[in-house]
């Protein structure tokens, strides 16, 4: 079975012979194949950031991505998985860590 989507928001598989148009602001990269299957991704580029990793990551490296907020959206053959940070999201998060104190200096939660 082809999986049509990764779980980020927005950033979608299709194969790659695909003619269905690509939205405005959307542009696709190839991602690598599932079950054989050659397909794109298609982003954003202004709202995502993408990392495709040929081979699986280390325990080290994963942890950097997770906390630079990415999260593994796609495995496919051959060990290559994409991870994926959605930009606003990633930062509102960083924000909600901190608090504005009276005359406008801040603290980290």
């Amino acid at each position: 079975m082809l999986a049509a989507r990764t779980t980020q928001d927005g950033v979608h598989l299709r194969r790659a012979d695909s003619a269905e148009p690509v939205p405005a602001g959307w542009r696709t990269h190839p991602a690598g194949t599932l079950d054989g299957v050659r397909l794109d991704f298609l982003y954003r580029p202004d709202r995502h950031d993408i990392c495709r990793a040929i081979g699986a990551p280390s325990l080290h490296l994963a942890a950097g991505l997770r906390q630079a907020g990415y999260q593994r959206s796609a495995c496919l053959d051959g060990g290559i998985e994409l991870w994926v940070r959605d930009r606003p999201a990633s930062v509102r998060a960083r924000l909600a860590g901190f608090t504005v104190l009276d005359g406008g200096r801040v603290r980290q939660r």
